[in-house]
């Protein structure tokens, strides 16, 4: 999958009147050819995932801004709750994409679970048609 080379991608969510909702994301490959993310369990865009599996990507910028002509691929959209293989998966492979920048996700994290707040992170898991 080729935007899985991309750091920052595009996913279109979408809402159930159709609308489309685009978020920037960090973006990794993983082993078996899917792709992955990981954001807020409680996020709007895994909301719409839960309703509507099918998303579309494009390569972005930091803040989300697609170039003129940029490639949009489709995929399939999944979450994986935490202990699961996939969820695991997701996180290995941003730490080895994004090194520092993912561990000071991990501080963050790690606070909020020192003040009694725990993180509700999950991972979305992409699968791309053949």
């Amino acid at each position: 999958m080729d935007l899985a080379a991309d750091r920052y991608v595009s996913i279109s969510t979408f809402r159930r009147s159709g609308e489309s909702v685009p978020v920037p994301v960090w973006i990794v490959a993983l082993p078996d050819g899917r792709a992955g993310f990981t954001t807020d369990g409680t996020s709007g865009k895994v909301k719409r995932i839960r309703n509507r599996a099918d998303v579309t990507l494009r390569p972005c910028d930091l803040r989300g801004k697609v170039a003129d002509g940029a490639r949009e691929t489709a995929a399939t959209a999944e979450v994986a709750e935490p202990g699961t293989a996939d969820f695991e998966a997701v996180i290995g492979a941003l730490r080895k994409k994004y090194g520092i920048q993912y561990t000071a996700i991990d501080v963050g994290n790690w606070l909020k679970r020192r003040i009694g707040r725990t993180p509700d992170t999950v991972a979305v898991v992409l699968t791309f048609p053949s």
